[in-house]
């Protein structure tokens, strides 16, 4: 028998440290999109399939085999996810990363070969070829030159940044920051600056070429052409309503092609007489910054800055989003209401999901700006802040209605709904705190007591308080429905906020604050405010979601969780992704779910994380006690009792075999009584653990066994 049990717990051992990864959280399947920082196509041989490429910020490179119609991860080598620019020489792809060098596949993306030999720097911005020569440029490196195909390289400049490069008639033009062009004619030996025509202030971003013509866009003039190698330079922004140009592309047509600009706030534009005029042209195209241009057949892609790649198939008369697979979207909030989950991408305006985020769906019908700050719900009525005012959406429609008049202010930041009966509403805006009593129909101010910059950001409600968060003060209060303000900052060392909530244990409200500097408490209605980071030092706290008296924390480190109302916090980050940002959450239907900054959403199960609800008996103990888990051994979920003939503080801690702590269970002050824990392990490997109960001077260690 003493071998057998030898033996079970030789296996279990195994398994423990067998370094197996148990994934809780998992990604869900959309909503899709990204911030489309570079785009690439593969090079034309005449008989291979050419695929597309998006690169993007946080989500590293995708590939398209179908023309952009969907998209799947292509990182197969890459020690970064941030990408800056895509080039190409012979069969070779390039990709150009902002913090890890550059990188070469031979494979279509499949795989790639991290090719930084001789660079002096990890950040790659562009490239351009020329004959057998591939040239890169960089951020504050300079321009660096290969002849064996991207091998080894050669630095040719130093000390400039490099936003843009492209070669013709022999020369080798750069787009450099602060310096306009340069030409080097020699295989970059030599370099001059060729601006005459140009703005003395030049940050030329852009290149392109179309037939004799070389065009350069730059960050805030316009677009100039050069005929003669760049000699000389013509200003050509007739039609330009934003100077701000991030992206050129031709689309070839025989001889001279259509030319296509990207705006960083405006749209795209097209030229189809060599830049002497310009045309708006972004129906559909409901993000306004498009940092990247490309072309495939008849096919125009716009990288978009966070709400992913639209194609055009119509020279730009109409663009539609093509972002199936592009997990990378940047999720700026979350609403749950009856059995739907409403989640807002940033600039892609709002999807819907009925089950529990397997599937999403664009909601936007009615919808005038895509971009979605938060929600708010009451009853059947949905509530989005948005860039262009309040927006409502009911169960009973299919459609948006905008709800702004009386609003001064088009950038709302949050909607809130008061809790004490009157059902009325509040506006966080630009331009303070707006009041409806009638649904939305109409807003009247209500900043009284509120600072004359009055940026307000965040708002909840709490009984008859309301709380409003600013980007100066920190917070103000109000008891009378918004009719008065009064600040409440005292300890706030942080007045930017970021989020607040409120959560009610035993009658005793507790207010958070999400600021830059972490999470802030007060347990006095905002009289005073107290930092409470244990457990989260050092991280910036964006959002909050609370399921019965437990709070959860969206931060730049992760998901964090309080059980005692945010005194401290438990890292609850089981198969995210490294270098995460959290900037929403939300709980829905047993499930949480997280909102990063890049990467989408990701969903895990609330029983994973929060322990039930101690249970307390109405007989008091005669003496401290701690149970033996029932069952044991158990598989996944097991109960552990005790019991306090006191009121005590109370620690109830699960470590494992080599004492590592692994989780709390218990962590406050509890009245005399019988108590109960769940331990859902759901997420642990099958092995032996001991769990710890300390009440006052009185501890006691007793061991569980878990087999799965």
């Amino acid at each position: 028998m003493r071998t057998f049990f030898t033996l079970l717990l030789a296996c279990l051992l195994s398994i423990l440290f067998a370094g197996t990864a148990y994934t809780q959280w998992v990604q869900t399947s959309g909503p899709y999109g990204g911030d489309i920082q570079a785009l690439g196509v593969t090079p034309d041989d005449g008989h291979s399939s050419r695929y597309l490429f998006a690169g993007t910020w946080k989500g590293g490179v995708f590939q398209s085999s179908d023309s952009g119609r969907t998209w799947k991860p292509a990182n197969n080598g890459l020690y970064s996810s941030n990408i800056m620019a895509f080039g190409s020489i012979g069969a070779k792809m390039l990709v150009g990363t902002y913090d890890a060098g550059l990188y070469v596949s031979t494979d279509h993306g499949v795989t790639w070969t991290w090719s930084s030999h001789g660079l002096t720097t990890w950040c790659v911005s562009a490239f351009a070829t020329i004959g057998t020569n591939l040239f890169a440029g960089s951020v504050e490196a300079g321009i660096f030159r290969s002849s064996d195909s991207g091998a080894t390289w050669t630095p040719v400049d130093s000390n400039e940044s490099v936003y843009a490069m492209v070669g013709i008639d022999g020369y080798v033009f750069a787009a450099i920051g602060g310096r306009g062009v340069c030409r080097s004619s020699d295989n970059g030996g030599t370099w001059s600056r060729v601006n005459k025509g140009m703005s003395s202030e030049q940050y030329t971003g852009e290149l392109a070429v179309n037939g004799p013509y070389l065009f350069a866009g730059d960050w805030g003039h316009g677009i100039f052409r050069s005929s003669d190698d760049g000699e000389n330079w013509t200003a050509v922004d007739s039609g330009l309503t934003d100077l701000d140009i991030r992206s050129l592309v031709v689309q070839p047509n025989g001889g001279l092609g259509k030319i296509f600009a990207g705006s960083n706030g405006g749209g795209v534009f097209v030229s189809s007489n060599d830049g002497v005029s310009w045309a708006p042209v972004d129906s559909g195209l409901y993000s306004p910054t498009v940092y990247s241009l490309a072309t495939l057949g008849s096919n125009i892609y716009a990288g978009t800055w966070w709400a992913g790649v639209f194609i055009s198939s119509n020279e730009g008369g109409n663009w539609a989003a093509s972002n199936e697979g592009l997990a990378d979207a940047y999720i700026q909030a979350f609403q749950s209401l009856d059995s739907s989950l409403f989640v807002a991408p940033y600039n892609s305006g709002v999807y819907r999901s009925t089950d529990g985020g397997t599937t999403w769906v664009g909601v936007n019908a009615g919808l005038l700006n895509y971009t979605i700050w938060s929600f708010a719900a009451s009853d059947s009525n949905l509530y989005a802040a948005t860039n262009g005012g309040v927006f409502l959406w009911t169960n009973r429609g299919a459609s948006w209605t905008r709800i702004d008049s009386g609003l001064t202010s088009p950038i709302v930041y949050a909607v809130a709904v008061s809790s004490d009966g009157s059902r009325d509403l509040f506006a966080a805006t630009y331009d303070g705190v707006f009041r409806s009593t009638n649904n939305g129909v109409n807003w009247t101010k209500a900043n009284t007591g509120i600072w004359e910059i009055g940026y307000m950001t965040s708002l909840v409600t709490s009984g008859t308080d309301i709380y409003a968060g600013s980007i100066v003060i920190g917070v103000y209060r109000s008891t009378d429905r918004g009719g008065s303000w009064i600040p409440i900052d005292s300890g706030l060392t942080d007045g930017w906020i970021n989020g607040l909530a409120a959560v009610t244990v035993g009658g005793q409200t507790t207010v958070l604050a999400a600021t830059y500097s972490g999470v802030f408490r007060s347990t006095d209605n905002g009289t005073s405010w107290a930092p409470a980071d244990s457990g989260i030092e050092g991280s910036s706290a964006f959002s909050f979601a609370v399921s019965g008296t437990t709070v959860f924390v969206g931060t730049d480190g992760g998901v964090f969780e309080s059980t005692d109302q945010g005194k401290s916090w438990e890292n609850r980050n089981f198969g995210f992704p490294y270098e995460i940002v959290i900037g929403s959450l939300a709980a829905h239907q047993g499930n949480l779910f997280a909102g990063m900054k890049g990467e989408g959403v990701w969903r895990r199960p609330l029983s994973q994380m929060v322990a039930s609800v101690g249970q307390k008996s109405k007989t008091i103990p005669t003496g401290f006690s701690l149970e033996q888990n029932y069952p044991n051994p158990f598989n996944p979920t097991s109960t552990i009792s005790y019991s306090l003939p006191q009121k005590s503080f109370v620690t109830l801690k699960l470590y494992d075999l080599l004492g590592r702590e692994i989780r709390t269970l218990v962590n406050g002050e509890q009245e005399p009584g019988n108590y109960s824990r769940t331990v859902d392990a759901n997420e642990l490997p099958s092995g032996v653990y001991f769990y710890r109960l300390q009440a006052g001077k009185f501890t006691a260690t007793k061991k569980l066994l878990l087999i799965k």
